[in-house]
């Protein structure tokens, strides 16, 4: 059984799925029976729950499922060193807890959306759950201090990039990110004498 995606005849692209054997027919000539049905919307629904065992359904950012699964493959000496940034969102529960859930969604699509726009495009962001998110920095043929300096430099322009943030502050609540920046070397993960704490309440 194949399945391959093809034009079907009223011009859009559907996915075929195609079944062949071969048998002999009466003249003892092999011949080639094929039978091919639309499985488009199988197709479709099969992609959205491997989209959703991997995704953060709030977001849209990778999970803890995916970050597991993704840090074992890194696992190899070519893709080492990792190096990691941290976001905690500080206030988040107090959030919940006086103006409710919604707000609190608010404040993760906010952080989620900054994440995205200062990260490089193949940094793996992910949300490990509640308030708490990590971002996956692979470094080919890159050293330590290399890493960990990227690292670092990524996580100030995150920090830069949180300011709206504070909009959310009250008299009774107050919102910060924390960031931290450590390293994966293949044996632990260390975590840098100058470790980041930026904006911790």
């Amino acid at each position: 059984i194949l399945t391959i995606e093809q034009y079907h005849k009223n011009g859009s692209m559907v996915w075929v799925e195609i079944s062949v054997r071969f048998r002999f027919n009466e003249l003892n000539q092999i011949e080639v029976i094929g039978i091919s049905r639309d499985v488009t919307e199988r197709k479709k629904i099969d992609d959205e729950i491997r989209y959703l065992s991997f995704h953060d359904q709030l977001t849209g950012l990778y999970n803890r499922r995916y970050y597991d699964i993704e840090l074992e493959r890194l696992n190899t000496a070519r893709n080492l060193p990792i190096s990691f940034i941290t976001v905690d969102i500080n206030g988040l529960k107090m959030t919940n807890d006086v103006f409710g859930h919604s707000s609190g969604d608010d404040l993760i699509k906010l952080a989620s959306k900054t994440l995205k726009s200062v990260c490089r495009e193949d940094d793996i962001i992910v949300r490990l759950g509640g308030d708490e998110f990590i971002v996956l920095l692979n470094h080919l043929d890159t050293d330590e201090s290399t890493a960990v300096h990227l690292a670092k430099n990524i996580a100030e322009k995150i920090n830069k990039n949180l300011n709206p943030f504070y909009k959310f502050n009250t008299n009774t609540i107050r919102i910060t990110p924390s960031l931290g920046v450590a390293l994966f070397s293949g044996h632990e993960v260390s975590v840098d004498d100058e470790y980041l704490e930026i904006g911790r309440a």
